[in-house]
């Protein structure tokens, strides 16, 4: 699955894949040790199965949606259209606004 990295590599963002089963879990994780510790993940949902998705819509920000389409988690107090979103050398993603 694909996933975006910071400048540095030191963290990524995207589906983290649990144990042994096909659960994955929406995070930013460290990258560059060998262990991939999560630093963050939305506390209020659940792993979700293959083909879930996380886009970025211009009214909801991030928006995570499982493999029919259902929407499972958003990010909440958008007052802004969103343009887009980055993760940075501090492992926070950060959802820009539209000019």
């Amino acid at each position: 699955m694909a996933f975006s990295l910071s400048p540095s590599g030191d963290f990524a963002f995207g589906f983290q894949k649990l144990q042994d089963n096909d659960q994955f879990l929406l995070s930013i994780w460290y990258n560059k040790i060998p262990a991939k510790t999560i630093v963050w993940y939305p506390k209020d949902t659940s792993p979700v199965s293959r083909g879930s998705t996380v886009e970025i819509d211009t009214q909801n920000g991030l928006v995570l949606r499982d493999p029919q389409g259902s929407r499972l988690w958003r990010t909440e107090n958008i007052v802004d259209s969103v343009s887009g979103g980055f993760m940075n050398d501090t492992g926070n993603f950060v959802i820009s606004r539209r000019d």
